[in-house]
């Protein structure tokens, strides 16, 4: 989990961190610092991977999701590239990924699984329907496709240098 530590005087004292900072606790002593736009990154990063995984999804079957499923509304309100800074068009989607996204995934696996609540979210807060986004994205394509999404996560992000 992280946690920002705020401290204006910079003062050097054990335990001190420097605004803007943040700490990470590793393990029991452990505790890596890093900065604030280090955690923007993480944060856009698995922002984007869900965005890819979606839009595979929403492209393994075109037809089927355009017919019954608001899963291209949100991706249109998600894609990093309809505006030029790479913001998604509804930066609200952005808080509300953040309530979804409380910590790094530790496999594959629980990444499917944070892109499925975060289309759960919509469902029960937005009134928007996922029938066959939420049953796509628990096949074993999609799954497979996770690396490709991570490539092409990161390329974004070099993009647009968050």
């Amino acid at each position: 989990m992280y946690a920002v530590k705020k401290d204006k005087h910079h003062n050097n004292k054990a335990g001190s961190t420097p605004a803007g900072m943040v700490q990470r606790k590793m393990g029991s002593n452990q505790t890596r610092i890093i900065t604030a736009k280090k955690v923007k990154v993480i944060f856009m990063y698995y922002f984007l991977i869900c965005f890819y995984v979606l839009d595979y999804c929403f492209f393994s079957n075109r037809e089927l999701m355009m017919k019954n499923d608001d899963l291209g509304l949100l991706l249109g309100t998600m894609d990093p590239d309809m505006l030029t800074d790479g913001t998604p068009v509804d930066p609200a989607v952005l808080d509300d990924w953040n309530s979804i996204f409380k910590s790094v995934p530790s496999s594959d696996h629980e990444l499917i699984d944070l892109i499925d609540s975060f289309l759960e979210y919509y469902e029960k807060n937005e009134g928007f329907d996922f029938p066959f986004a939420r049953k796509i994205l628990k096949q074993n394509e999609v799954l497979n496709y996770v690396k490709t999404a991570k490539e092409k996560a990161l390329e974004t992000c070099k993009k647009y240098d968050y």
